[in-house]
């Protein structure tokens, strides 16, 4: 399991190495977040089992009309 920090948008492999922000996440979570960082998502709400994401402002239209992923499980 790895853990996520959503001050770095970084994934890690182990907890002592990790900043202090970062949350233990699940395989399905930590897929739903590479892809949400990938569309751009700018703000993470994480915990091991589910996760929302918001876009920025500029483009909360662009990624509500193209289905960017917004929380998971959905």
């Amino acid at each position: 399991m790895k853990v996520f920090s959503p001050a770095t948008l970084g994934f890690y492999d182990n907890t002592d190495e990790s900043p202090d922000d970062a949350v233990k996440v699940s395989e399905e979570v930590e897929a739903f977040l590479r892809t949400a960082i990938i569309w751009g998502a700018n703000h993470f709400d994480v915990k091991e089992n589910a996760a929302s994401v918001t876009y920025p402002d500029w483009m909360k239209d662009y990624a509500e009309e193209n289905s960017a992923p917004t929380q998971w499980p959905n």
